[in-house]
């Protein structure tokens, strides 16, 4: 009985992969719009969150924006996701995905951290997960900046990955929700 009851809870929240690209893309289009609001040297972390009431409601999103403090660090950034978390689960809710779109740079070469290769990249990423980890997605944005004012200059887009791809940060999310419902 108790794994029927498992399986049933599992279908009435857990998301399929092409929910998951759609909250994808709907994540880039709030960046995308974001950034086309006027000039600006940043972009403010956010994570959409889908989330239900209870197993057969309808799914209800929530952007939550970063505008709390630093986060550069990796210590400040699962301490801001797992937070979040715990906010979903208090506001009596069950997330069935989560996306994050944040600043950061990629790297071309093998070894370090991007924050220290010279020739890094600054992109926005957009990454997303489902409640029960089986899906995630992944796309960047290459941003360039304005000789004059240092702003930011979009590029464009890439694919959004689907296979091969991880998000500690979302981990994080979920985390900190597990460990408020406990």
């Amino acid at each position: 009985m108790h794994e029927k009851r498992r399986r049933a809870w599992e279908k009435a929240l857990c998301i399929d992969q092409a929910e998951l690209v759609r909250l994808t893309r709907e994540r880039m289009a709030q960046v995308d719009a974001a950034l086309a609001h006027g000039p600006a040297d940043d972009f403010a972390p956010g994570l959409l969150v889908q989330a239900k009431a209870r197993p057969g409601a309808p799914a209800e999103t929530a952007l939550y924006v970063l505008a709390c403090g630093p986060f550069n660090e990796a210590a400040d950034k699962s301490r801001f996701m797992r937070a979040i978390g715990r906010q979903v689960y208090a506001g009596r809710r069950v997330p069935t995905a989560a996306v994050l779109a944040a600043e950061a740079w990629r790297a071309e070469g093998p070894e370090g951290r991007p924050r220290d290769d010279p020739v890094r990249q600054e992109v926005i990423v957009v990454a997303g997960c489902s409640l029960d980890h089986k899906y995630r997605t992944f796309a960047t944005l290459p941003l360039g900046r304005n000789r004059v004012d240092n702003t930011i200059v979009p590029g464009a887009w890439s694919p959004v990955q689907t296979e091969g791809v991880g998000g500690a940060l979302l981990d994080e999310f979920f985390r900190g929700f597990l460990e408020a419902a406990r």
